[in-house]
């Protein structure tokens, strides 16, 4: 997916779509990788922050 295009979509009649933002919900992913990637394999607060994404 390219996230640095302006226009997300033109309509038929010349309406354009502008790209959703996701510089929220990606800060959000990389700060719940990095909480993922520091739990031990296995372990029960591993699984619980693997259901939070």
């Amino acid at each position: 997916m390219d996230l640095g295009i302006k226009t997300f979509a033109v309509m038929s009649n010349g309406e354009k779509a502008e790209s959703p933002s996701y510089k929220k919900l990606d800060r959000k992913v990389r700060k719940l990788q990095r909480k993922l990637a520091r739990q031990p394999k296995d372990s029960k607060r591993r699984n619980v922050t693997r259901i939070e994404i």
